[in-house]
């Protein structure tokens, strides 16, 4: 089984997030031909395009522990 994060996008707080892929055992050539293909098809729209974090706005956002819709699970 092969399992592949492709990043797809920023939040607001400038923390990125990606889609998750996952393939059956031997399906390697699948999942990454999927990727690529989304890939090329996301790359041309700014909203979901392979972002570039922005270390200064990570930085100075919230300790994620208290942003909005956090759970708690410890």
């Amino acid at each position: 089984m092969l399992v592949l994060s492709l990043p797809v996008g920023l939040d607001p707080n400038g923390m990125p997030f990606g889609l998750q892929i996952i393939g059956p055992r031997g399906g390697d050539a699948l999942v990454l031909g999927v990727a690529a293909a989304l890939e090329r098809l996301l790359a041309d729209d700014v909203r979901t395009a392979r972002p570039v974090p922005d270390i200064g706005k990570l930085r100075a956002a919230p300790a994620i522990a208290v942003a909005e819709g956090f759970r708690d699970f410890g």
